[in-house]
């Protein structure tokens, strides 16, 4: 441990030692890291189902990301044309340092901005709307799809 520090009451400065006890948590954490790594390493030398389990668990993940993404965007367009409001639901969800709890919080923002103008929603409807044409003219047809 430390050495005991002796302080007067001339220097202004006073310490406090605190000596933290480890929880079950980071005990087991700390066996439990080690072995993760040794995992990730040796992933090249794993047996083809697992790196098949592997392959589709972190698809599957980027999948949800991206389509909670999209469905978060698609219900603030929707809300912020029709209504003029703008509603974020999941409104933490790509903030870096947040808890957990704040980080899943579905509780929309209030809007607190004044309402924007018809024209530029109307603007904005239309551009999503040509998109959404233009992508579809160019998705791929029966046959191109059964290939």
């Amino acid at each position: 441990y430390l050495q005991e520090q002796v302080f007067t009451e001339n220097d202004g400065f006073y310490a406090w030692m605190f000596l933290k006890r480890r929880t079950l948590w980071q005990t087991i954490l700390s066996f439990i890291w080690p072995v993760f790594a040794l995992a990730v390493c040796l992933f090249p030398v794993y047996p083809y189902q697992c790196k098949i389990v592997v392959l589709y668990s972190c698809a599957g993940a980027l999948l949800f990301i991206v389509s909670l993404l999209l469905l978060r965007a698609a219900i603030f367009g929707v809300l912020w044309v029709l209504l003029g409001k703008r509603v974020w639901f999941f409104p933490n969800i790509n903030a870096e340092e947040t808890t957990f709890r704040e980080l899943v919080r579905f509780w929309p923002v209030k809007d607190e901005g004044e309402r924007p103008k018809w024209t530029s929603r109307l603007i904005y409807a239309t551009v999503a709307l040509l998109v959404i044409l233009l992508l579809r003219h160019h998705a791929p047809d029966e046959a191109a799809r059964a290939r």
